[in-house]
């Protein structure tokens, strides 16, 4: 009886961890660390390289951050925070193509780390590609 008391326990306290600690995360502003931040693309931002990161960002981001790449993704209304609005001008200037690698390559909360599937080059292009967007 108390074995299966503790195995309740800590199956409980397992699910509230699940769920309180990616809101916790996401409470808090996501600050890259300065050495990450100032990461510099070593990709060429060319059209072989923004379509590839096209191609990536619609296989693997488009579902949350939406086609045109708005935050507006199917799965984005569940989704707290919401995802980012990669065409707000503000949040581009204010995140360096160091932050946005970083963000990709490691996630946080409900954003899934990308790193352990993709290649390093292949986030740099996504970078490139959502760069690309300003430029429209």
């Amino acid at each position: 009886m108390k074995f299966t008391t503790l195995k309740l326990a800590g199956l409980a306290l397992a699910a509230w961890g699940l769920t309180v600690a990616p809101a916790a995360w996401s409470a808090e502003p996501w600050k890259v660390p300065a050495e990450e931040s100032k990461k510099k693309n070593p990709v060429k931002a060319d059209a072989a390289s923004i379509a590839k990161g096209k191609k990536i960002y619609m296989e693997r981001c488009a579902i949350c951050h939406g086609e045109k790449a708005d935050g507006k993704g199917a799965s984005a209304s569940a989704l707290n925070p919401p995802p980012a609005n990669f065409l707000d001008k503000k949040y581009m200037a204010a995140n360096s193509d160091g932050d946005l690698f970083s963000k990709t390559a490691n996630g946080r909360g409900m954003m899934p780390r990308w790193d352990i599937v993709l290649e390093e080059n292949d986030v740099w292009s996504v970078v490139n590609y959502l760069r690309s967007l300003g430029k429209k």
